[in-house]
């Protein structure tokens, strides 16, 4: 829900069709969030007895590295696919959803720094869908096996369209990118509820700590990869 609403906060402070405040303003505008949240309250939190800590270090004591190590490999079917989506996803995000773009009389009168605004917008409010509907919606592991072949797809289909601009117009696009969102987050949402319910408990802290990495290295290669992806793009010819 934070991604929601942050991304919606900053897409409609700065579009010109709303608020049409600058970035640097929209940025010190939303300075006001952590301010409430640094003179609010919530309560104290009862911090873990030493009882309790000394109980988890004997229990991590009792696996040796080889233990820990086969239970890392037995969550590799729940690490590559998740990892592989996050990829996909967030390669989409940093390197070429900016280079998805159209003018005003196919962008609904947007500017194209606003167009990306509203796409990250539509991503995390897949995201926020998808994560919310564990309950309703549960996937089996060949279905989370092939979240990351969607969200390739996704990624291979972007990659053409920034090269090539076939997508005629920006409604499209959008329909595109709440997919994308969707994808990802029941990828991370029926990943971790598989592990919950699936997975020993004397294990079970360990297996959710390690997958976590997963997805962060996903986007971090991601990061990574999107720079010389998206200079690649814009130093083919018909982008001079």
């Amino acid at each position: 829900m934070a991604g929601v609403v942050s991304a919606f906060s900053y897409a409609g402070l700065t579009d010109q069709r709303l608020l049409a405040l600058t970035p640097a303003e929209a940025m010190l505008v939303m300075l006001v969030v952590p301010a409430i949240f640094m003179f609010t309250k919530n309560g104290e939190k009862q911090l873990p007895s030493a009882a309790s800590f000394s109980s988890i270090d004997s229990l991590d004591d009792e696996k040796s590295f080889m233990q820990r190590m086969a239970v890392v490999r037995s969550l590799l079917r729940y690490m590559i696919p998740l990892f592989l989506t996050y990829f996909a996803e967030y390669l989409i995000n940093q390197g070429l959803l900016e280079l998805t773009l159209f003018d005003c009389d196919k962008g609904f009168g947007t500017s194209p720094a606003s167009q990306y605004r509203w796409y990250q917008v539509l991503y995390q409010v897949g995201v926020f869908v998808s994560r919310s509907s564990i309950n309703v919606v549960q996937m089996n592991m060949l279905f989370i096996a092939l979240m990351p072949v969607f969200q390739l797809v996704n990624t291979a289909f972007f990659m053409l369209n920034a090269i090539y601009a076939f997508i005629p117009n920006f409604a499209i696009v959008c329909g595109i990118i709440l997919y994308e969102g969707l994808i990802g987050g029941a990828s991370y949402v029926n990943t971790f509820h598989h592990i919950h319910k699936k997975i020993d408990p004397s294990v079970r802290s360990f297996a959710l700590s390690t997958v976590s990495l997963a997805d962060s290295i996903g986007i971090l290669l991601a990061a990574l990869v999107s720079i010389p992806v998206h200079n690649a793009i814009c130093s083919m010819r018909w982008y001079a």
